[in-house]
């Protein structure tokens, strides 16, 4: 298969936009400690070495199968993640109705799956499949945090991606890191209604910049609610396939990418 056409997303031989770096990235930079930091169990040790642990969620538990859950030693809210993709998450806001032989089904059916086979996002390959819980996470309102996505650029944070309403009328906005909303998104529909500086913005920036430290490239996701709480380490957003709007900003932030030195021949 010619890289310049690499799952059909442009030129990966000389790459210029982002999506095309991010697909080079998967391609030629094999750093394996990635996988660890893939792992949303596995990644809680290098946080908690590196920026704290007050920045870890609660967990509540981890499991190699589903039908190790004792659902009557869990809390009656709580959230279910499988370790080794993404998206691969149940938020349980009430044990009580929900139904478990299909949350069983569920999460069997996510542990089968080798999800670094959808994209070749090969990070993934090699992660033990678990299944943890931890605390079930709102706002003062009671409702889903907003998500707060940090492109982290050769180590230094450059724009703030801000998920409104994901599980329902799902929208994003973009942010510089004065908090500047920038005039693009990515993927879905943009946010167009004022979202206030988060109040730890600058605990998020100094936090992402630490995590992000000699890597080319990596998305670092928190929740601010007041406190600020660490999600994931991601390396290649959107499976380097999501398209901008306007699309001129996939060769803008591709300008911000410098890629390691490394031999393609």
């Amino acid at each position: 298969m010619l890289l310049s056409r690499w799952f059909g997303r442009g030129n990966i031989s000389n790459p210029k936009t982002f999506n095309e770096k991010i697909q080079w990235l998967k391609v030629f930079h094999r750093n394996l400690g990635y996988v660890k930091l893939a792992d949303k169990y596995a990644v809680r040790n290098f946080v908690k070495e590196k920026i704290g642990n007050e920045f870890l969620n609660e967990l509540i538990g981890v499991w190699d199968s589903p039908f190790e859950l004792d659902w009557t030693a869990l809390p009656v809210q709580f959230a279910l993640k499988c370790t080794h993709g993404s998206g691969m998450n149940l938020l349980i806001r009430d044990k009580f109705s929900v139904d478990q032989v299909e949350i069983n089904k569920q999460l069997s059916c996510w542990l089968l799956m080798d999800y670094s086979k959808l994209g070749r996002e090969w990070v993934y390959k090699d992660i033990p499949r678990r299944i943890i819980a931890e605390r079930f996470l709102t706002d003062y309102d009671g409702q889903i945090p907003k998500d707060y996505k940090i492109f982290c650029f050769n180590g230094v944070p450059r724009y703030i991606q801000v998920d409104v309403d994901r599980f329902e009328k799902h929208r994003r906005a973009f942010f510089d890191t004065s908090w500047k909303k920038q005039p693009f998104c990515l993927y879905c529909e943009s946010y167009n209604n004022d979202l206030p500086k988060p109040k730890y913005l600058d605990v998020m920036l100094d936090a992402a910049q630490t995590l992000s430290e000699n890597m080319p490239f990596v998305r670092v996701d928190f929740y601010a609610i007041p406190q600020v709480i660490f999600g994931e380490m991601t390396f290649f957003p959107g499976n380097g396939t999501e398209n901008f709007y306007p699309s001129e900003w996939d060769l803008l932030l591709g300008d911000m990418l410098v890629l390691p030195q490394i031999s393609t021949r």
